[in-house]
């Protein structure tokens, strides 16, 4: 494959590709964007092109981009960002990416762009660690009054066998029952735990 049929497969790439590829001159101004971004967010890509990229960023993401480009300028390196920007129509979209330089011929440096929208999967994210906390509280409510049912009938059962006053078959009744509560307890009491060690590890759980 020539180089120009290699630049034409290149540039078809970038042009169709989903994610969000953004090109930033030395003042942080658009000079190339995909069409991803104008689908993504909403906006023309005249009205993207030439403007500071950070305007289209939440106030809290554009202290963190602009941290990004700083080590960017600095290392030369790769830094990954996740950004909440703002969409044409007001909504928030999610943008998890990276942020990388080039320099031309000239010496002068462009910052590189590629980002995923990830609005869904957050919100997916969000809706499944709300299930799971109402889950976790349920069950943890549960083995709770569990417990102390037991507990009130096992001391029951050991005030009755205690008083000595039962009759041979009650009494053995009286026993096996309080096996069974006893067997009954132990399992609500693993399940208590189960849920316990199930919730200090999704409290640990990051949410990005």
């Amino acid at each position: 494959m020539n180089d120009s049929k290699m630049d034409e497969l290149v540039r078809l790439v970038v042009m169709n590709a989903p994610c969000l590829i953004l090109i930033l001159d030395e003042d942080g101004k658009v000079v190339y964007a995909n069409p991803a971004v104008s689908s993504t967010l909403g906006y023309s890509l005249d009205r993207v092109l030439g403007a500071p990229f950070e305007e289209f960023l939440r106030p809290r993401s554009k202290s963190d981009f602009q941290e990004a480009v700083r080590k960017v300028e600095s290392t030369g390196g790769l830094q990954l960002v996740y950004l909440s920007a703002l969409k044409r129509d007001g909504s928030v979209c999610d943008l998890d990416g990276n942020v990388f330089g080039l320099r031309d011929e000239h010496e002068n440096m462009w910052v590189c762009c590629c980002f995923y929208d990830v609005t869904k999967a957050k919100r997916a994210m969000t809706m499944i660690r709300d299930r799971e906390r109402k889950t976790s509280e349920l069950l943890k409510t549960v083995t709770h009054d569990l417990t102390s049912i037991h507990q009130e009938m096992t001391s029951a059962f050991e005030v009755l066998l205690g008083e000595g006053e039962l009759r041979e078959d009650l009494s053995n009744m009286v026993e096996d029952a309080l096996g069974e509560v006893r067997r009954g307890s132990r399992l609500v009491s693993a399940v208590a735990k189960l849920v316990r060690m199930d919730r200090e590890g999704f409290e640990a759980r990051p949410m990005d």
